[in-house]
């Protein structure tokens, strides 16, 4: 029983890893040094969650998931989820503008914690202790990552604030909204995407970027428009190996898996891409893997001491009400 449980949440972590590496490393790719995009923004996002639903659209001929049927009662259950989904998009898109880059650190910190005491609020969850000792030691470890850099400004600390928020929200959305969707994460984000797309309209229209964009000489290459189709289809792996994780773990699981993914993230850059890293970055590695290991192996004991079929965990292992 145990074993099979450790065995899904291993899974699931390591396609939403694999999946958000790969998104990772195609945005630099394919848009890295292409700053002169940076003003549209808005527009690349709304076209990528658009291009998003070809997952949902043509995964089912490669038996690969449901059919892509829509339900007009989901779409109206899970419209909390899609408006927070869109003002994240939002406050990400705003931080690209405006904020300095130094405060991204800042909000994955802001993120665990701020999902410790949403959790609390929204479902309940107390967590134990230990977890929370981890926490503060991931927290440091990624405040160390960046000491020697950080520049705080207000634009930077309020866009960073608002997007941890943001990002905390939507993940308890995922996991309470879940069974509205018959506990399905594929049938969950084949609504989500069509919400948020429709939704991004009328604010991309009084943008201005959708006009815009033709002013800019990439508008009018056919691999400008080939990596935009293909970002957006990883965005929408991601989407559904994040709802996979949140469907067999919790919200603040999957926060932590977020920091564990970004200490593995800057090994790999390090060690496939030659990038230096200097002596703060290694020990703010080892602060981040130290508490993801805490975390996992106080999550561990919990698991294993309550957990029963097909019931989730909580942050102090107790099945969770309402939850798939």
């Amino acid at each position: 029983m145990y074993s099979r449980g450790r065995k899904a949440v291993t899974y699931a972590v390591a396609r939403y890893f694999l999946a958000s590496w790969l998104l990772t490393y195609a945005n630099q790719y394919f848009f890295g040094d292409e700053h002169d995009l940076d003003s549209f923004a808005l527009f690349m996002t709304w076209f990528q969650c658009a291009a998003s639903m070809s997952v949902f659209y043509f995964a089912p001929f490669l038996n690969m998931g449901p059919a892509f049927k829509l339900d007009p009662t989901v779409s109206r259950e899970i419209l909390p989820l899609s408006t927070v989904f869109i003002f994240m998009l939002l406050t990400n898109v705003y931080a690209i503008h405006h904020g300095e880059d130094t405060f991204y650190p800042v909000a994955r910190s802001l993120t665990v914690i701020l999902t410790v005491f949403l959790s609390y609020a929204t479902l309940g969850h107390v967590t134990s202790a230990v977890r929370m000792v981890s926490v503060g030691i991931m927290v440091w470890g990624y405040l160390l990552a960046d000491t020697q850099e950080v520049l705080l400004t207000m634009n930077g600390s309020l866009s960073g604030i608002t997007t941890a928020a943001f990002v905390s929200v939507y993940a308890i959305l995922v996991s309470q909204k879940l069974p509205s969707a018959g506990n399905s994460s594929w049938r969950l984000m084949q609504h989500n995407f069509v919400n948020t797309t429709i939704g991004l309209i009328p604010i991309l229209l009084l943008s201005g970027q959708f006009t815009g964009l033709f002013h800019v000489p990439q508008a009018f290459t056919l691999s400008f428009w080939i990596r935009l189709c293909l970002n957006g289809f990883l965005g929408g792996v991601v989407s559904i190996c994040m709802a996979d994780l949140l469907q067999v773990t919790s919200p603040l699981t999957f926060a932590v898996s977020n920091m564990a993914k970004f200490g593995t993230q800057v090994l790999l850059m390090h060690v496939l891409l030659g990038q230096e890293m200097i002596f703060l970055d290694w020990v703010s590695i080892l602060f981040i893997v130290g508490g993801v290991i805490l975390y996992m192996l106080d999550r561990g004991v919990d698991t294993a001491t309550t957990s029963t079929p097909h019931t989730h965990e909580s942050e102090v292992g107790a099945p969770l009400l309402n939850r798939p």
